[in-house]
């Protein structure tokens, strides 16, 4: 008997610990007439989010999330230093809106550039770029790789830096190779005429 009431003790115990470890954790409710300080740390994260997004132009890839968010952000703003409580809760969901947005929306911006960049490189390829200008290519195809990367780690920014200066390389070694196609097709052509000129030459020799 006495080994079953211990033993009902425990676990008790153990359920009262599992239950008060998972249970969630709530915001601490001011007591009445407590003053409540600004969110300014909630607010000063909201609006860099927002300006991020606003920045890389994101809300388009996410517009129903953005909507979401931009709809808490404002009533954070208008609850600001009239209801503290209330602004800081809206807030902590405007950054979780538009955490969401960045998310969503940042892989989808670079995967356009990304098209832009591919498209050029394969462009470069057919007219025999990495051949005709080595190690302009490869630098720029290093540059496109290292873009990638940097996307695969969340690197976002340094990741748009990166494609930019791809594409930009990658559009060089294009118009540098096109230029070198066209005049040595110009140099085949006149040689062409040249030969043509002497055989005709040749030619009239012989029927005179």
């Amino acid at each position: 008997m006495k080994k079953f009431l211990i033993f009902g003790l425990l676990l008790i115990g153990l359920i009262f610990v599992v239950s008060c470890a998972t249970a969630p954790k709530k915001e601490p409710v001011p007591a009445k007439g407590e003053v409540v300080p600004p969110p300014e740390s909630e607010y000063g994260q909201a609006k860099e989010l927002r300006s991020r997004i606003e920045k890389w132009g994101l809300d388009r890839y996410a517009a129903e999330e953005f909507g979401a968010a931009e709809g808490r952000f404002n009533e954070g703003e208008s609850a600001y230093n009239k209801d503290n409580a209330k602004a800081k809760t809206a807030f902590k969901d405007a950054i979780k809106g538009y955490q969401a947005v960045i998310d969503k929306g940042f892989p989808a911006y670079l995967d356009e550039k990304i098209a832009g960049v591919e498209s050029l490189k394969k462009s470069a390829e057919e007219i025999k770029a990495p051949v005709a200008l080595k190690n302009d290519y490869n630098g720029a195809k290093a540059v496109y790789e290292d873009a990638l990367n940097n996307k695969k780690k969340e690197k976002y920014e340094e990741a748009s830096d990166l494609l930019d200066r791809a594409h930009t390389q990658f559009q060089s070694v294009y118009d540098v190779t096109l230029a070198k196609k066209y005049r040595a097709e110009k140099n085949i052509d006149e040689a062409n005429e040249g030969i043509n000129e002497l055989e005709s030459a040749a030619e009239q020799e012989q029927i005179e």
